[in-house]
């Protein structure tokens, strides 16, 4: 008896249930309608109008949840100046706060004679104020009407100092020579092109600051010093080359459409001189260590893929350099390296860069390359290193529980040459690398409505 209440209203909510799904099914199938439609529609039309006289009927939740969704259709986001649609899968949020603009400027320290180069135009709100302050500015973006738009503001202006391109900044080439780097950066590629403009440091003419606009927990993680959790491979790899500084913070409320994360400027200044590393080498080394940068480096260096690994390149080696192996097994030997140096219990999120190059510059010495050489170089017999740029596409730090996606797997890297030379002296050369894939305190300035700003 003292369920009855429960058992009764339970069966009004199926009923209720019942007759909306009903109701739904007569009037998409036509009810009501002419006589054409034949005894169905006479059923449907009757049924429609004997749920439609249900006094003050409230649709439950079981009712609603039957009716399928529609998918509401949404119109594009545009930019409020210019009425072009924005695509937020191209990173396309155009900055409106002039007071970050100014900001930006005077963190890149312009002079008269500079060239200035723009990664991402959008429709010249930063390229409109860089235009009269330097000799010239190299812009690019992937879509042809944002460097259209750009192009007209800049001519109706009466600026002929811009040199615009239509295309992918991570493909096209960097222009011969520009000084400085002033770029609001689409979040997706900030560190592939953060490691381009590195490795123009050993390729062209030094750039003297680039000021860049990226995602705050990208910048957290470029910003980190040894022992902090977000530091990982890109600040490492970032620290060798530059001197990275914070400028400020950006809210979402200055862009248009507001993305979903915050953002900062950060000024990056070259190491000059270059440091004497083969970066290919170096950064070979730095994704084994970073792997699993928790575990220790005796734990690393134990790890059966990484010593099948460093065995091959070092048996290699000594072919090629006409040395005999040493007599002690290839996993002893690693770990004496690490003994000699004394970080055999170190972690790799708590060295820092000299550190990690006199363990590199040792493990040279036994012999131990994380690349395989490609040719015998030098008056000494010494084999010596072909740089060959950064060896890979950067990524994030691959650490499992880190944020960000993992690279691919460090592995023996063999070229063409280096492959017909090891048939030349009968060495038959290791099998290529199983690849694994990858997982997928300041503000700025709140200027008011029509404020005016100066260049200083």
């Amino acid at each position: 008896l003292k369920r009855l209440p429960s058992l009764w209203a339970r069966a009004r909510v199926c009923a209720h249930a019942r007759a909306s799904v009903l109701t739904y099914v007569c009037s998409r199938s036509g009810g009501g309608g002419s006589s054409g439609d034949g005894g169905g529609g006479g059923v449907g039309g009757g049924s429609a109008a004997s749920m439609a006289a249900l006094p003050g009927r409230v649709v439950c939740r079981a009712s609603a949840s039957a009716l399928p969704l529609r998918r509401s259709v949404r119109p594009p986001t545009v930019h409020p100046g210019t009425g072009m649609p924005l695509s937020k899968a191209r990173g396309q949020h155009i900055i409106h706060n002039q007071g970050v603009l100014m900001k930006m400027l005077e963190a890149a320290d312009l002079r008269s004679a500079d060239a200035v180069y723009e990664v991402g135009c959008g429709t010249g709100e930063l390229t409109m104020r860089l235009l009269p302050y330097v000799r010239r500015v190299h812009t690019v973006d992937i879509e042809s009407r944002m460097v259209n738009e750009t192009q007209q503001r800049a001519h109706a202006a009466g600026l002929m100092n811009l040199e615009a391109l239509v295309g992918d900044a991570l493909k096209l080439p960097l222009p011969r020579r520009f000084d400085v780097c002033v770029s609001n950066l689409p979040y997706q590629i900030s560190s592939p092109f953060i490691f381009k403009l590195l490795k123009r440091l050993s390729e062209g003419p030094p750039w003297r600051a680039a000021v860049l606009m990226v995602q705050r927990e990208f910048a957290e993680r470029l910003l980190a010093d040894p022992g902090e959790q977000p530091y990982s491979r890109l600040s490492l790899n970032v620290r060798l080359f530059a001197r990275a500084f914070r400028i400020f913070d950006v809210r979402p409320g200055s862009f248009s459409p507001a993305p979903q994360v915050h953002s900062t400027v950060i000024r990056l200044e070259p190491r000059l001189p270059a440091p004497q590393v083969d970066f290919s080498e170096w950064d070979a080394m730095i994704r084994v260590i970073f792997s699993r940068r928790r575990k220790t480096l005796r734990a690393q260096f134990t790890k059966v893929s990484t010593v099948s690994m460093l065995e091959q390149n070092y048996k290699i080696w000594c072919s090629l350099a006409g040395q005999k192996p040493a007599a002690m097994p290839f996993p002893e030997l690693l770990l004496s390296v690490l003994e000699e140096e004394g970080v055999v219990y170190e972690r790799a999120f708590a060295m820092d860069i000299d550190d990690l190059h006199g363990l590199l510059r040792a493990f040279n010495r036994k012999g131990v390359h994380f690349n395989n050489v490609q040719d015998i170089v030098g008056s000494d017999g010494s084999p010596m290193l072909l740089t060959d740029g950064f060896g890979g596409a950067p990524g994030e730090d691959s650490d499992d529980d880190a944020m960000g996606a993992g690279p691919y797997r460090a592995g023996p890297l063999i070229s063409a040459g280096a492959t017909k030379l090891q048939g030349t002296m009968g060495i038959v050369p290791p099998p290529p690398p199983r690849r694994v894939a990858p997982p997928s305190a300041l503000r700025e300035p709140e200027p008011e409505p029509g404020s005016a700003f100066s260049y200083p």
